[in-house]
């Protein structure tokens, strides 16, 4: 008996169906089908990576989807479904059109979703199934409408053709189902129409029904899960298998034929063997290779002020390979993206990756990390005896980078450039939330076992802690909600976009897959790997929040970014500052671990800096290599090397291997391999391929003892850098985050006020990071000053010879647009009081909540001392506000000042305060600290006293006098602070 499953729900249904693409193929495989299909909800996420999953079992892939329809007048949420599978070519554009449409025009409401129009228009090359019980026919058939039933299949029959249009009979146990099922098989008979049997599975086997429920639950947001209660309405969404279909459909055979019928039909394959890079825009008469040889050259006259035998044999070396390997359009892409940043003040990366160690990417600007300095090697990035894309990295401040991905766009079509697609999953402390809180399991409980589970670690790892061993196996829910998370863990949750991928085509997008949106942005449906493997230019730009400190940094200086390139790279003042490991807020120094190696290291160059890079990782560190290093440079140890012949490779790290290229190097050196080949052999390596490294091994060892070395050494040498090229690091990725680390640190150690401000804003909204950063300004010796309506700008700013002003839109539940109207306020003056300030912000950018953020956080302190009186008379200052409005709108010349000058005297007078505990707790929770009192005391134009004997206090009473034109004044006195009501006048 042969069948085919045509109506099948992957993981990619997301939080609908539990089916992993893995789990479906070895189900698939053991029941002997020949073909299956993938009808995931709405979308095309799994598409490619069901179909590789299938072919590497030979079984055939029949792509599908289950679409939305609109309704009819397109106002409700309410969908419907139906069924499409993919006959070949023209059939998967034409899906891959519809299922695009309907995540970027077609999601306003509910589901993303089409129009029977537009379905209709662009059908060819597909087969259509009438669908389940929410499908418009089934729906009609149930609402007992038979003419408009027949219209309807009609329709459809029409725009698909009679050899393309299905009834679909479903059976999951429904009396719903039955109906429908009975009348279709009428209507087939009576019209000639063939139907097909399908099964609409959302899990493989019948027992997984409860956890898909409670699967269903989580997507839905439910609670008390009841056992026995389905919201599909039965537990038979399950794979069955074709004796049981034939069971179900003995009476209509044929349904269960045309399965077989239509995966015949169905021949469509990805292609995978083409490469669909655009090609960069060049004059008519000029080739790729001709215009990136005349850049190349006329960089490297720039960037080398000699002619240099060394460099010229590099240069046309890598030209050599890179032209014969099709990657000439690629470089000149690259490089006139880089340009335009850096054209554009928009500060990149000096070199990230493998790419550092090209001496053309260096004369492009694509980098700005000299290789040949630095000993990098070209091959790590690019060899002949790889064929894979190369795969240049950017680093751009994390604020422009969405520039650089319109500026794509503008250059190579809108449709051509998209972000890429990523899937948040249920990992293991997430699904453990999620399903205690279906099942009503105590929240406290819950939560307890969540945070039991160590970061990265899968539930399964994590079973054998013992206290989640101990309510595992004391606790029968506990039991239940873990063995359901454990089926559930790992399923993608949600959609996201890829925090650097970028891809970029030769035509429009649509033309190889569907693509949907998430916020305002365009993103593929499919994610990075499979986009790679279907020929697509991927590239990563990612944002870094680091070069948005430097670049910050240099404009609080005037300078701009050029003024990086000059930076001398050896600089005193900065080494002795990494030395000391003060690099709170450097990039890739702040660890607690790495300052320790630092002041072990004292890093003297850059050198040093991509050593300590390279050595401060888990590798590394769990070998003993960073020991032995230390222990070598610092002369507590002779320096050795494996072979005499090594010695030129690993001297610069005192005989210890640190860099993926030394794993290269010795290869080459031992064994005579090619650069080529010896990143082959690395890459076995790193990646455990054992076959690979089984065949390199033996050449390996039969090429050493024909240079001299004796087996022995050789197998040992082996031994060592195979397990060494598991966790070594890559030089030219190192190399040029040294680069960025430097330049932060020469920054700091020259520049303190402007780079710390510059970091405070950076992370302005993330309390933990900012409660360190303060930290570190006030141990340089600095102060961050409390924010201020007449002093703060939108950002940290530095105060010369003061400190660092903290920035209003560091205040939470504060939004730019007030922001924005008191910045342009204040360019005219400064606010002379309260009612000054609310009389020329306006009530447009007012609004209750965000002026109580201002308060709580003491933006008002230096107009009115006195919060509480802030938080009374609010309504009185919003409504101050809306009568200025109405008397300018009616031209009025009656002015506000009567009322103005009377609300200033209520609020000065207000002799009510808060306590200053609450005070601090409100201003903790708004900017996430409390700044010093001696300080709130300046501010407010104060002064404090300090009394050690009740004696003195009595003194102090007798010299203070009320008056509206004084100061506020606090007393401490045994530990106890008083802040008196009203102003007063000191006297001697």
């Amino acid at each position: 008996m042969d069948f085919v499953h045509l109506h099948l729900h992957t993981e990619y249904s997301l939080l609908d169906s539990m089916v992993k693409i893995k789990d479906l193929a070895n189900t698939v495989a053991a029941h002997g089908m020949k073909a299956v299909a993938m009808t995931d909800h709405g979308n095309m996420y799994g598409t490619f990576k069901f179909y590789k999953a299938m072919k590497a079992i030979s079984v055939k892939p029949i792509i599908g989807c289950e679409i939305y329809l609109r309704n009819e007048t397109g106002t409700s949420r309410k969908n419907n479904h139906l069924t499409l599978l993919v006959k070949d070519e023209e059939g998967y554009a034409n899906l891959s059109k519809l299922i695009t449409t309907a995540f970027v025009t077609g999601k306003g409401i509910g589901k993303p979703r089409i129009t029977k129009e537009l379905l209709f228009n662009n059908c060819k090359g597909l087969i259509c199934l009438s669908g389940c019980l929410s499908a418009e026919i089934p729906r009609l058939i149930l609402q007992a409408n038979e003419d408009k039933v027949i219209k309807t299949i009609m329709e459809y029959r029409d725009a698909f053709g009679e050899e393309n249009f299905y009834l679909e009979l479903q059976d999951e146990g429904l009396k719903e189902q039955k109906i429908v099922t009975s009348k279709l098989i009428e209507l087939s008979k009576k019209f000639g129409l063939p139907c097909v049997a399908t099964n609409d599975v959302h899990y493989l086997k019948r027992e997984d029904a409860p956890v898909h429920e409670v699967l269903v639950q989580v997507g839905r947001g439910g609670k008390g899960f009841k056992p026995g209660t389905y919201s599909y309405g039965s537990d038979q969404y399950y794979f069955r298998s074709a004796e049981e279909m034939f069971t179900i459909f003995k009476d209509v055979p044929e349904s269960l034929m045309n399965t077989m019928k239509i995966a015949e039909m169905c021949e469509f394959d990805f292609d995978t063997s083409h490469s669909h890079m655009p090609l960069f825009p060049l004059p008519d008469d000029k080739s790729s290779t001709d215009v990136l040889r005349k850049k190349v050259w006329e960089g490297i006259h720039k960037r080398y002020a000699e002619s240099r035998k060394d460099v010229k044999e590099r240069v046309e070396y890598e030209l050599k390979v890179i032209c014969d390997m099709g990657y000439a359009d690629y470089f000149l892409i690259v490089a006139d993206m880089a340009n335009y940043a850096k054209t554009h003040n928009i500060l990149i990366g000096p070199g990230r990756g493998s790419a550092t160690g090209s001496i053309v990417s260096y004369a492009l600007g694509i980098t700005d990390v000299e290789p040949l300095k630095y000993g990098l090697i070209f091959e790590r990035f690019l060899n002949r005896e790889r064929v894979s894309m190369p795969d240049i990295d950017i680093d751009i401040e994390d604020t422009k980078r969405q520039e650089i991905i319109d500026y794509m766009r503008q250059k190579y079509g809108e449709g051509n450039v998209a972000q890429i697609i990523t899937f948040g999953t249920m990992a293991s402390r997430a699904v453990i939330r999620d399903v205690g809180r279906v099942l009503g399991v105590d929240y406290a409980l819950v939560d307890r076992i969540a945070k039991t589970i160590p970061f990265g670690f899968s539930l399964s790892d994590s079973l054998n802690i013992r206290g989640i061993r101990k309510a595992y196996d004391s606790n029968g829910l506990v039991r239940q909600m873990i063995d359901y998370s454990l089926r559930l863990e790992g399923l993608p949750r949600h959609v996201s976009v890829h925090a650097a991928g970028v891809v970029i085509s030769d035509k429009p997008l649509v033309n190889y897959f569907p693509l949907a949106k998430s916020g305002n942005d365009v993103i593929t449906q499919f994610p990075m790997d499979d986009l790679e493997e279907l020929g697509m230019l991927k590239m990563d730009f990612l944002g870094l929040r680091t070069l948005t400190v430097i670049h910050e940094t240099l404009t609080h200086l005037n300078e701009d970014i050029t003024q990086l390139y000059s930076i001398p790279l050896n600089d005193t003042k900065t080494f002795d500052m990494i030395a000391r490991g003060d690099t709170v807020g450097i990039f890739q120094l702040e660890s607690e671990g790495m300052k320790r190696l630092l002041r072990n290291m004292k890093p003297h160059s850059i050198e040093d800096i991509i050593t300590a890079l390279s050595l401060h990782r888990p590798g590394p560190m769990e070998s003993g290599a960073v020991d032995t290093y230390i222990n070598r440079r610092t002369g507590r140890e002779p320096v050795n090397y494996p072979h005499p012949s090594l010695e030129s490779v690993l001297k610069e790290t005192y005989g210890v291997m640190v860099y993926q290229e030394q794993v290269m190097q010795v290869a080459n050196r031992l064994a005579g391999f090619s650069l080529g080949e010896a990143d082959i052999l690395r890459r076995a390596m790193a990646k455990k391929k054992v076959k690979v490294m089984a065949k390199q091994h033996d050449k390996f060892i039969e090429e050493c003892v024909k240079n001299g070395t004796g087996k022995d050494v050789a197998e040992k040498i082996f031994e060592q850098i195979s397990a060494f090229a598991g966790y070594g690091f890559n030089k030219c990725h190192g190399a040029g985050y040294a680069h960025i680390t430097y330049w932060g640190s020469y920054l700091k150690a020259h520049h303190p006020l402007e780079f710390m401000a510059s970091l405070l804003t950076s992370v302005m909204g993330n309390t933990d990071k900012l409660k360190i950063y303060i930290r570190e300004v006030e141990r340089m010796g600095f102060h961050v000053l409390p924010p201020d309506v007449n002093k703060s700008e939108e950002k940290f700013i530095p105060e010369t010879g003061k400190g660092i002003r903290f920035g209003l839109l560091g205040i939470k539940g504060v939004g730019g647009n007030l922001v924005d109207k008191i910045m342009m306020e204040r360019k005219r003056e400064d606010f002379k009081n309260v009612t000054h300030l609310f009389l020329r912000i306006g009530d447009h950018s007012l609004n209750q909540k965000s002026i109580e953020s201002l308060i709580w956080a003491g933006a008002f302190d230096s107009l009115v001392p006195n919060r509480k009186a802030m938080i009374t008379f609010l309504p009185d200052l919003l409504q101050l506000s809306r009568s200025q409005r109405r008397a300018s709108q009616q031209s009025s010349l009656f002015a506000n000042s009567g009322t103005e000058d009377m609300l200033l005297k209520k609020i000065d007078s207000y002799d009510e305060f808060f306590d200053r505990d609450y005070e601090e707790r409100k201003e903790r929770e708004h900017i996430g600290v409390v700044f010093p009192k001696e300080r709130n005391m300046k501010r407010q134009e104060g002064i404090e006293f300090r009394c050690s004997t009740f004696e003195e206090v009595k003194a102090l009473a007798k010299r203070l006098k009320r008056s509206p034109n004084g100061k506020r004044v606090r007393i401490v006195f045994e530990g106890y602070e008083l802040t008196l009501p009203f102003r007063y006048e000191i006297y001697k």
